[in-house]
């Protein structure tokens, strides 16, 4: 298997619907990466949804305000066709 950054490119472009995971409690840098990686896949065609393992903290949901990014319940996560942990 091909580890470099253009294959991780690669796989990540054949997605239509890619969910991003962060850590437990999630600070702002981790919501931040989150929304930068959605506005990447929206900038490509993707549909990025935010797998969160708790509600997000009040303080950080303006981060998400303006990014296509649509929060999913564990149920719905099956859907999609790729994960990605930041």
């Amino acid at each position: 298997m091909n580890h470099s950054p253009d294959a991780a490119a690669a796989l990540l472009a054949q997605q239509r619907r890619i969910l991003v995971a962060t850590h437990v409690k999630p600070d702002g840098d981790a919501i931040g990466s989150a929304a930068g990686f959605a506005r990447l896949c929206a900038d490509n065609g993707i549909e990025a949804g935010l797998l969160l393992p708790e509600p997000l903290p009040v303080r950080y949901r303006t981060l998400l305000t303006q990014e296509p990014l649509t929060a999913i319940t564990p149920a719905e996560a099956a859907a999609f066709g790729c994960l990605v942990l930041l």
